[in-house]
């Protein structure tokens, strides 16, 4: 069972950001100072995102999260009021070659396709 898998057991698909660092962050064993060790980030700065004092992380605050916690930044995706959302989508496009680019187009229209 993956972590998301016990989040959506749980009923906390719906959780805003610094809900589900905290839950997370619980269910990995995590200390603050642990995670904000391992994220490269400052304790401070993980509890003002827990409490829901700072609201708009950046995309780079994100990802370090996602990776310390060994998620993938889709876990996250459930911010779609957050700035954050269009930066991650954005950088997620950075890297992609223009072949890389048509093939994900085709896989797009074909997702469409099946769907109908």
């Amino acid at each position: 069972m993956t972590t998301g898998d016990i989040v959506k057991e749980k009923g906390k698909k719906t959780m805003q950001l610094g809900e589900q660092l905290k839950y997370l962050r619980q269910i990995k064993n995590l200390g603050v100072n642990q995670l904000a060790l391992k994220a490269g980030l400052k304790g401070s700065q993980i509890s003002r995102l827990e409490n829901g004092e700072s609201q708009n992380p950046n995309f780079h605050t994100i990802k370090v999260l996602a990776n310390a916690l060994g998620v993938s930044l889709a876990y996250f995706d459930d911010i779609s009021e957050n700035k954050a959302k269009s930066e991650i989508t954005a950088h997620l496009w950075e890297d992609i070659s223009d072949e890389q680019l048509i093939e994900i187009t085709r896989f797009i229209d074909y997702v469409k396709a099946r769907d109908e």
